[in-house]
């Protein structure tokens, strides 16, 4: 009995999957780069002018070596309420976002996302000479949310597809210069709808590749966790034997 006793104890438990507990701390401690990128946008709404000149995206100042200004010309805008109409819409998407997929994943997409934008606006839209505003990582944002949503099945998918279709759907009258109620921006300055597509295609771009690194990851996983079944599957077989032996 005591080799039946000592095999048992090799026998490994079958523990039950464990589920992360949304956590009741406010959006503010959760999504803590959501929050002071939203901070440092609003700061800048009351920033003085030369500073905001300085930081916004100028076609001739990138092209003469001002870099910084694809990153630093998202977060400055052409008014008070520009500015805290996209700040705030970032805030409320990163209190979503940024729980599900993890600061480090959001930093880095936004990294390169602004980047990608401002790029893509310079070669695209040569006649542009001025953008500003953070419209274009909203959108990025959004779609990510939504996919990151999508895949983790925490609402009824219907809801998500219905919330991206209105999301095209807005793009869409944009780009058809059909107005949906009041603007943020000032006399003369029209919505630039190709930075919102692009926000749109990046936030496509990034869903994706997280979800083949994530399929990779799965691939090199599964033949371990198969062969960690076999060998609890063998070690359970065994001691209803051995208990057979000893009592005989």
């Amino acid at each position: 009995m005591a080799n039946v006793a000592a095999l048992a104890k090799r026998v490994p438990t079958q523990r039950a999957p464990t589920q992360r507990v949304p956590t009741m701390r406010g959006p503010t401690m959760r999504a803590p780069a959501s929050t002071l990128l939203a901070l440092a946008a609003l700061a800048l709404v009351y920033a003085p002018a030369a500073l905001g000149d300085a930081l916004a995206y100028d076609r001739l100042a990138i092209l003469s070596g001002q870099l910084w200004r694809l990153w630093s010309g998202h977060l400055v805008h052409f008014s008070a309420q520009h500015g805290i109409t996209d700040a705030v819409a970032l805030f409320l998407i990163g209190a979503v976002l940024e729980p599900l997929i993890g600061t480090r994943r959001l930093c880095l997409a936004l990294s390169w996302g602004a980047a990608l934008i401002a790029l893509a606006l310079l070669l695209g839209l040569p006649e542009m000479a001025h953008y500003r505003g953070l419209s274009g990582l909203d959108v990025m944002m959004a779609v990510m949310a939504l996919c990151a949503l999508w895949q983790q099945r925490i609402f009824p998918r219907y809801w998500i597809a219905v919330l991206a279709t209105l999301l095209v759907l807005k793009t869409g009258c944009e780009a058809l210069g059909i107005a949906l109620g009041g603007t943020s921006l000032p006399a003369g300055i029209t919505v630039m709808w190709q930075a919102h597509a692009l926000g749109a295609a990046c936030g496509i771009l990034e869903a994706l590749c997280r979800a083949q690194r994530l399929r990779k990851r799965a691939e090199l996983v599964e033949p371990l966790l198969h062969e960690q079944r076999d060998v609890v599957a063998f070690d359970r077989l065994s001691v209803p034997q051995t208990a057979r032996q000893a009592s005989v």
